[in-house]
């Protein structure tokens, strides 16, 4: 996996991440030297540090990085690498409509579901989840993005396979290692798979600016609003009003990076018509109101972690 110059400028697309692509799944290896300026993306990417130091900021917070740390972020949140000395950091980069697709099946793994969604968004984490490997994981894990990166190179259906297959077994390695939520207090509702859950996740993304309720959500699966409150929650780990507070905060958060379209409206469009409720729900998930989060996500982040004036352009 060969070492990659990339560019910054404040919001990473991926239909340019993915062009063409035959999965919506990319692998970089990334030199970082200095700062780099804050960014953010509409796809999800986890990273591994594999040599140098550095530090990692977010929204939230941010903390120093070493050999063996790894970060999840969600779409949405911006960040920074900053202070950094000979950083090396290998990604993998997926769009979210695998998760909704090809790989839907993997929310109903609790280890997996906690990676890519519990983890980023319990309280003080804004859609960012850091943690770190021990020296075995942390080689197993870069061994496994080396498959990864392989199988994309090659063409046709069975690379579509394999890219998928890979990505599958690498998630489950990461997620096997990685910090875990405490176990559910009941599993008598939590099978191995249900479509009820993954039906209920499609609906409430489908249209997030619908208003949307547990009765009427219920009501469009046939099922009554407790029991699909129970199974959600027991199979995503929250129930399903958060959720989409949490998918509407994302895509929030990407309209307000990617466009020029007035907070009211960004906020309208997602569900939100109230101004002052969208701030308060947008500052509980980022930690910033909409109109300093797309503010702070115009300029490069400072080394104290607040938005700064950095060196505009710099790349990896």
């Amino acid at each position: 996996m060969p070492d990659r110059e990339t560019q910054f400028d404040g919001l990473l697309h991926g239909t340019g991440l993915f062009p063409d692509a035959r999965v919506p799944v990319h692998t970089g290896r990334h030199r970082l030297t200095g700062n780099v300026p804050g960014h953010s993306h509409d796809f999800l990417e986890i990273a591994l540090v594999v040599s140098g130091q550095g530090r990692h900021l977010t929204a939230a917070s941010g903390r120093p990085l070493a050999p063996g740390d790894v970060i999840v972020l969600r779409p949405g949140p911006w960040h920074s690498y900053v202070d950094c000395t000979r950083l090396t950091v290998v990604n993998c980069c997926f769009g979210t409509e695998l998760l909704r697709a090809d790989l839907a099946w993997i929310r109903t793994e609790p280890a997996v579901n906690h990676l890519l969604w519990g983890g980023p968004s319990a309280p003080g984490n804004a859609g960012v989840f850091g943690f770190r490997l021990d020296a075995e994981h942390h080689t197993r894990c870069l061994s496994l993005l080396g498959e990864l990166a392989a199988a994309a190179g090659h063409d046709g259906p069975i690379g579509r396979i394999g890219v998928l297959g890979r990505l599958a077994v690498f998630l489950d390695a990461l997620a096997a290692a990685a910090p875990q939520a405490p176990a559910p207090s009941s599993q008598a509702d939590a099978p191995s798979a249900h479509p009820l859950v993954l039906g209920a996740v499609r609906l409430l993304e489908s249209n997030l600016a619908q208003a949307w309720t547990p009765a009427r959500l219920a009501a469009e699966l046939a099922v009554s609003a407790g029991h699909l409150t129970r199974m959600f929650t027991n199979h995503i780990g929250l129930p399903p009003m958060a959720y989409l507070a949490r998918a509407r905060a994302e895509s929030a958060a990407a309209l307000l990076r990617s466009t020029t379209q007035p907070v009211a409206r960004v906020g309208a469009t997602v569900g939100w018509p109230d101004p002052n409720y969208f701030s308060r729900r947008f500052r509980t998930h980022y930690g910033l109101s909409p109109t300093a989060y797309r503010a702070a996500g115009s300029a490069p982040s400072g080394p104290g972690g607040e938005p700064g004036r950095g060196p505009s352009g710099h790349s990896t």
